[in-house]
């Protein structure tokens, strides 16, 4: 969780940008910075095994209300990442541009929904899919309070403007 956290954070912030930036320029950054932190989300992934006591288990009713949260949050993130454009998300225009040799094209974003109407929709999917687990343990109630923690406030901080508009998933 740590190499994820320091991979994530480090190579976002301008040391860890320069340092992306020498092997091939600015087009390949956002390339290789989802190819670095996806290498440790993965590895966080496989090798992970749930350890603690259970703290609750959902059944029935519960258990079907877990799990209409969970694809709430799943389909949230999903829709975000489509309209956001999902070769964007993860860099391919600035992979074409690095091999064609030319600049990438400029962002342009047009707030569609649902980023019309929240400020941060992939996260706060993530945050339902998180809120919707059925059966948590120790590890996973850890693992959850601590990627939340990380990273919706720490959004919040680094955006001036999140402060005046109300803060995380709030209407415009």
């Amino acid at each position: 969780l740590l190499a994820f956290l320091l991979t994530h954070s480090m190579l976002s912030r301008g040391f860890g940008r320069r340092w992306l930036n020498r092997p091939f320029g600015p087009e390949a950054e956002r390339p290789l910075f989802i190819l670095a932190t996806g290498i440790t989300l993965a590895t966080l992934a496989l090798g992970w095994e749930t350890c603690g006591p259970l703290l609750w288990k959902h059944e029935g009713g519960l258990k079907l209300i877990a799990k209409v949260l969970q694809s709430a949050g799943l389909l949230l993130a999903a829709w975000a990442i489509f309209v956001a454009g999902t070769g964007r998300f993860l860099g391919l225009p600035h992979l074409k541009a690095l091999e064609t040799g030319r600049q990438a094209p400029p962002p342009e974003f047009v707030a569609l929904p649902p980023f019309s109407w929240l400020r941060q929709p992939v996260k706060l999917g993530f945050l339902l899919l998180l809120l919707g687990m059925p059966t948590v343990t120790v590890d996973r109630l850890l693992l959850s309070g601590l990627t939340w923690s990380w990273g919706f406030p720490l959004t919040c901080r680094r955006s001036r403007s999140c402060w005046n508009s109300g803060g995380l998933g709030s209407l415009r």
